[in-house]
C-alpha cells in the first residue's frame, strides 16, 4: 500500500504545487466513490472506512484522524464532512450522505485542476478500498 505516500511530500509539492490537505483529500475519496457509483454512503459505514484507510494507509491523512469510542469517530473528520453538507454532500436520510454524479465531476475537476492528474490517479487504490468498505 505504498502509494499512499505520496501524500506526506506528494506529487503535487513535486510539482510546485500545495500539499493535499485531509479536508481535498476525503473530498477526492468521496467525489470519486460517487464517480464509481457509490454516491450514497452510511455515515456509520464512512467513519468504519475512514478509520479503515487510515490503518491501510498511513501517510494518507497528515495529521492523522483520533478515532475514538466502539464505532470509530474523529471529532476532525467529522467537522470535515460537516463543512461539506449542504454544497458537496446531501443527507438523503439522518444517517446518510448522497453525492450527486455531477457535483462529483466538477469537484474531481476542481481537485484536478489544483493538485494535478497524478493526485487523483495516486488515490485510486484507496477509492477501491473505501468503496469495498461501504458497500
Amino acid at each position: 500500500m505504498a502509494e499512499a505516500n505520496i501524500f506526506s511530500i506528494g506529487v503535487a509539492r513535486a510539482s510546485g504545487g500545495p500539499a493535499p490537505s485531509s479536508r481535498d483529500i476525503v473530498l477526492a475519496i468521496l467525489a470519486l466513490a460517487a464517480k464509481e457509483g457509490r454516491n450514497k454512503v452510511k455515515v456509520r459505514d464512512a467513519l468504519r472506512a475512514f478509520a479503515s484507510l487510515q490503518r491501510g494507509f498511513k501517510e494518507l491523512f497528515n495529521p492523522p484522524f483520533l478515532f475514538q469510542g466502539i464505532l470509530p469517530y474523529s471529532k476532525r473528520l467529522d467537522s470535515i464532512l460537516t463543512s461539506f453538507l449542504g454544497s458537496f454532500l446531501y443527507m438523503t436520510m439522518l444517517d446518510e450522505f448522497e453525492m450527486q454524479a455531477d457535483t462529483a465531476e466538477r469537484q474531481i475537476a476542481w481537485l484536478k485542476n489544483k493538485y494535478g492528474p497524478k493526485f487523483l490517479d495516486g488515490l485510486s487504490s484507496v477509492v477501491k478500498r473505501f468503496v469495498e468498505l461501504t458497500a
